[in-house]
């Protein structure tokens, strides 16, 4: 993959941005603590960036930085533009989400298999038969498996990256959307544990009932369904 460097800072009218479906949902907290910070600075500091289409712009990095853009009725934004397909573009995003210190545990999750999807996608050299068969020739140096550059990246394991792309990946969007709005953060040991639950019905009970905080753990849920009040 050769993405083109992004030009120059440009302002971008607020509304040819189309933002398209995020693989990070909006933070109302974040927004209003950004546009606190916005009113009092005077501007939007840091640029979003954005890629170039025919009628207009997508979206790359700057979600909650747009928002607040909109809520204040700027006309403009600076913006760094990107030449690049849709699907590298999802790539950036990917990799913006990640340097965020804030991701929770299941954003992490979220974006390490999104991230890994698109990467094969894109590199589909580094998938597993294509890597051995390149090791058969003796090009193994020049792949860096996803683990290996994710890990070096976030300062993990290999294994640990591998454990949460299998995490990220055995949720469905509709769980995922459930879970975002548990009044309690989950930690990674708990979508490992809805991650085993084979069961639909108890695998469905308990992610309504973390999202709805009437459990305040997994197992704690998976006894609610089987009638255990001990």
């Amino acid at each position: 993959m050769k993405i083109t460097k992004p030009t120059e800072i440009t302002m971008v009218p607020v509304d040819q941005i189309n933002i398209g479906q995020r693989i990070r949902p909006l933070d109302p907290k974040a927004v209003d603590v950004l546009k606190q910070s916005v009113l009092e600075v005077g501007q939007i500091t840091t640029p979003i960036h954005v890629r170039k289409t025919r009628d207009g712009y997508d979206l790359i990095d700057g979600r909650h930085r747009l928002e607040v853009a909109t809520v204040l009725e700027h006309g403009d934004i600076a913006a760094r533009v990107w030449a690049c397909t849709q699907e590298e573009a999802r790539f950036l995003e990917g990799d913006a989400n990640l340097t965020n210190a804030h991701l929770t545990p299941l954003d992490m999750a979220v974006n390490l298999a999104e991230r890994r999807r698109l990467y094969l996608r894109l590199h589909p050299e580094k998938a597993q038969g294509s890597a051995g068969a390149l090791a058969r020739h003796g090009r193994a140096s020049e792949i860096m498996s996803f683990a290996e550059m994710m890990g070096t990246l976030l300062g993990v394991s290999e294994r640990q990256v591998q454990r949460i792309v299998r995490l990220g990946d055995s949720l469905s969007p509709e769980e995922v959307e459930e879970l975002r709005r548990a009044p309690k953060q989950l930690v990674m040991n708990d979508i490992a544990q809805i991650s085993k639950i084979g069961e639909p019905d108890e695998r469905q009970f308990v992610v309504r009932a973390l999202a709805s905080g009437e459990a305040k753990g997994v197992a704690k849920a998976r006894k609610a369904f089987k009638g255990d009040t001990t």
